[in-house]
């Protein structure tokens, strides 16, 4: 690795004026060579399975003649025997646009790293790599991306038509549509934003994804809507409503409105079909599924697009009746209904995403279903401290404490293993006066016993996910059964008191 670097600074060329070749070499060692030796201690120390949590990325760097010089990043990384750490590297320069954001992304790596050796340290190299993304949630984000993309091309094609307008006849009105759709561009651009940060894979400082980033980017957008769309339309409708104004260019302006309404239309067609798809996936009524807000991506497309068409008819009929009795307050009461209409949009958006970003659970039918599953099976006695969360759209994470009936457990794993031989072994040790034996016997039936609550719980967690499946995370921890008082049960429980029946301990009923 020195030598590649060293051979990196060959080719760069430096000059007199840059530090000196001591300088480098001994950068070079501290930002190359020391890592490594250091990677290959841990290494030994904590196993080859931790090897793969103990990725680390370092960069050498050197400026010369007061100009950027870029040098390729050198990826270290460990191998499991079964799985290849795949972490790309990125350049770094000494650009003052970009350094207060790549020392952001800079520290994070960096806290990621320490979480990952300090993981690795902690659970000995039982952290298991992420799961890829299943068949499913990959035609989603492709449905939301096309969308989108339909979306951004529909509104460029708009704006380039009003511009073009604008240029040909000097009208101020179409100078601010183009303005506003230039706007929509940039709300859409938000949106793609969000789909492809939500891609990332988890990472030790967020274990369950960055799938809400894309709520995050879809709420921005929507106070884009908010403030851009709805705000300056009605700015400028009040402004017409004091201010009389002549029409002018009619044709040129229905003409334009005509354009928008095939383009907007044929953008919100495409986001009916996603949000149709989206909701067929998830077993929901259209209404029910846009109403939750479980793809924000797509629905606010699919919103935004429904707004603007309506607009555009209101925009249109406004323009007319204004040229026919030549009176512009109704242009300007037509702006004024365009704006409100899309500010009850952004509303709208604003309150979905914002209850998503807070943590919302599951819907109350899929809830008891769960609940209603893992009461009636024989080995849960009592289930307390239930909660969920929507980790992502239509994605969740289940946690409930169970108290296990040991009887059943017992019962059951004896039926598993076959009580005959279980009492061969105990009464084999038995009849010899070698406690040894019989204590080696019980240490065994032990074990067993460990490892049957922990199949059961296995078994649990897989016919939870089958039943509802868009439970990503599922934990379900045992509890010894302790809790004798009402203030212990869960709040969760209680919400969901009519589908399952608990007493006031907390108990089934």
């Amino acid at each position: 690795m020195l030598a590649a670097a060293t051979k990196m600074l060959a080719r760069n060329q430096l000059s007199a004026a840059a530090p000196s070749w001591s300088y480098h070499v001994r950068s070079i060692m501290q930002t190359c060579v020391a890592p490594q030796l250091k990677l290959s201690k841990k290494r030994s120390f904590f196993g080859t399975d931790a090897s793969l949590l103990l990725k680390s990325q370092h960069s050498c760097r050197s400026i010369s003649h007061g100009s950027q010089r870029r040098f390729k990043v050198f990826s270290l990384w460990g191998t499991h025997h079964r799985h290849r750490a795949h972490h790309q590297g990125w350049a770094h320069t000494y650009s003052p646009c970009r350094g207060l954001f790549m020392f952001s992304r800079q520290k994070e790596e960096e806290e990621d790293r320490k979480a990952l050796g300090f993981l690795a340290k902690a659970a000995n190299g039982a952290i298991a790599p992420p799961a890829p993304l299943s068949e499913k949630e990959t035609r989603a984000f492709a449905r939301e991306l096309h969308t989108v993309n339909v979306a951004i091309s529909a509104n460029i094609a708009i704006f380039f038509a009003k511009l073009a307008t604008y240029l040909a006849s000097g009208s101020s009105a179409m100078l601010a549509e183009s303005i506003h759709s230039l706007a929509d561009i940039g709300n859409q651009l938000l949106l793609r934003t969000g789909i492809q940060r939500s891609k990332k894979a988890p990472s030790a400082l967020h274990p369950y994804g960055y799938m809400k980033d894309k709520f995050v980017w879809s709420l921005i957008s929507a106070v884009g809507i908010f403030c851009l769309g709805a705000g300056v339309t009605v700015v400028h409708g009040f402004h017409g409503l004091f201010v009389q104004t002549q029409l002018e260019h009619l044709t040129a302006g229905l003409t334009v409105l005509g354009v928008s309404l095939l383009l907007e239309g044929y953008s919100l067609l495409v986001a009916i079909r996603t949000v149709t798809a989206g909701a067929a996936s998830q077993g929901l009524p259209f209404a029910e599924f846009v109403k939750r807000g479980m793809d924000p991506t797509s629905i606010a497309v699919m919103m935004e697009d429904g707004a603007a068409c309506a607009g555009l008819v209101i925009a249109a009929i406004a323009t007319y009746v204004t040229w026919v009795t030549g009176n512009s307050i109704f242009d300007a009461i037509g702006s004024i209904s365009v704006g409100v209409l899309l500010g009850a949009t952004a509303i709208f958006l604003i309150q979905r995403n914002r209850q998503l970003l807070i943590g919302r659970s599951m819907n109350v039918p899929d809830m008891a279903k769960v609940l209603n599953h893992l009461r009636r099976d024989p080995v849960v006695k009592a289930i307390y401290d239930a909660k969920s969360e929507e980790i992502g759209p239509g994605i969740y994470r289940f946690k409930a404490e169970i108290d296990f009936s040991g009887e059943q457990v017992v019962q059951r794993h004896m039926s598993r293993l076959g009580r005959e031989l279980l009492y061969h072994r105990i009464e084999a040790a038995s009849s010899t006066d070698d406690r040894k034996a019989l204590e080696l016997v019980l240490q065994e039936y032990g074990k067993d016993m460990v490892g049957a609550l922990g199949a059961e719980v296995d078994r649990l967690e897989n016919e939870v996910r089958e039943l509802v499946p868009g439970l990503r995370h599922i934990d379900l921890e045992t509890d010894r059964g302790g809790r004798t008082h009402p203030s212990h049960g869960s709040t969760e429980l209680h919400q969901y008191q009519t589908a399952v029946p608990v007493s006031p301990v907390g108990q089934p009923s």
